[in-house]
């Protein structure tokens, strides 16, 4: 069996708190920014008190572990849509020779293309859910078009994975996906292995395969 890494980052960063927590954070200091532009009618003055609203929003965010996990893991972003949509029938989102399955407790979508000898196991970024539509196109991609095998499943708290999700951390999501990394060497002892991370799944793919090459 053969591993590969394959990563692609759009700047979230799961192991970095720092000054890029969330486009939310971003977007809210804009929206703040303009309010305080208006009721005060000057831009140095805006300026000020936006650093000093941003400074205090990140001191409460480093000291409240929940509010950092709702920054880096927002699953609550689209949950409520996607989930009700029935996930355990993945053609109505339109993906092609996909079955849904659960891996323990983990949802997952499963396409098996039989001629293939390459296996890519996808791990999706920090909102929404298996059933987002882009990641429903690139299954459909890396299966229909380049003939691989693919796992796509939700991390514990996300969708149908039905774990405690007040234990959502780095080793959590790392430890999800080594799960359906090792059922997928298990089915396909004998294929390559593309772990394949997007956002905030680069970092996951990164650190589980790091892991996994210690072993």
């Amino acid at each position: 069996m053969e591993a590969v890494v394959s990563t692609q980052s759009t700047g979230s960063n799961l192991w970095t708190i720092g000054w890029e927590l969330s486009w939310l954070i971003w977007l809210s200091l804009f929206i703040f920014l303009c309010a305080m532009w208006c009721v005060t009618g000057s831009l140095l003055l805006t300026l000020f008190i936006d650093l000093i609203a941003f400074l205090l929003l990140m001191y409460v965010i480093m000291n409240w572990p929940w509010l950092q996990r709702k920054f880096i893991f927002t699953n609550w972003l689209l949950q409520a849509m996607q989930a009700d949509l029935g996930l355990e029938q993945p053609e109505r989102f339109g993906l092609v020779g996909g079955v849904n399955r659960k891996i323990g407790q983990l949802g997952c979508w499963y396409v098996e293309i039989p001629s293939s000898q390459t296996v890519v196991v996808y791990c999706h970024g920090s909102s929404g859910t298996r059933g987002s539509d882009y990641r429903v196109e690139l299954v459909n991609y890396l299966s229909q078009q380049l003939h691989c095998s693919v796992y796509s499943f939700d991390y514990r708290g996300y969708a149908d994975s039905l774990l405690d999700v007040s234990e959502m951390s780095q080793v959590s999501v790392v430890a999800d996906a080594r799960k359906i990394i090792h059922m997928a060497r298990l089915e396909h002892s004998t294929s390559k292995i593309v772990l394949y991370g997007h956002s905030l799944g680069a970092g996951v793919v990164c650190q589980a395969a790091y892991q996994l090459s210690e072993e």
